[in-house]
């Protein structure tokens, strides 16, 4: 089993961090929508490098920690859309329902394509992350749900 390089595991742990971490937006003092709008902007940056940041492990051939990867509250979007007040304020609305089932989707994909990693399939893992594949559909219906949720906060 690989150990995974430290550039990698700073990497993916940077895609997944807490609310706590990106305190400036996101405190607990924030008026809702001023809080919604910086995480939805701070989502759409990190949901979309997670391409990036799993072919950086293909080629170092890094070890992931696909069960947290596959896990939709471990990214500060995660724990926000499951956050109590998140699903009071905006639970009733389509466009948080449909982010909420695109980011879960998202996460059982990004697992998927971490566990291929992990089996050393590194070019299947490869291919999972080309045009037009499972992971390219997850991440932009991922993308448009969050921006879709950001207009909506927006008013």
């Amino acid at each position: 089993m690989l150990a995974p390089s430290m550039q990698q595991l700073t990497n993916i742990q940077g895609m997944q961090k807490s609310l706590q971490d990106v305190e400036p937006f996101v405190s607990d003092d924030s008026e809702p929508v001023a809080q919604a709008l910086g995480v939805l902007d701070h989502a759409i940056a990190i949901h979309q490098s997670w391409k990036q940041q799993l072919l950086a492990a293909v080629t170092a051939k890094d070890q992931l920690d696909v069960t947290t990867i596959q896990r939709d509250d471990c990214c500060v979007l995660g724990q926000w859309i499951h956050g109590a007040g998140c699903r009071q304020i905006y639970g009733s609305s389509p466009d948080f329902v449909g982010l909420l089932k695109r980011h879960k989707e998202f996460h059982v994909v990004a697992g998927i394509v971490a566990t291929a990693i992990n089996g050393g399939e590194y070019a299947n893992a490869e291919k999972m992350l080309g045009e037009r594949t499972q992971f390219a559909y997850a991440s932009i219906d991922v993308s448009v749900a969050i921006m879709k949720l950001k207009m909506s906060v927006a008013g």
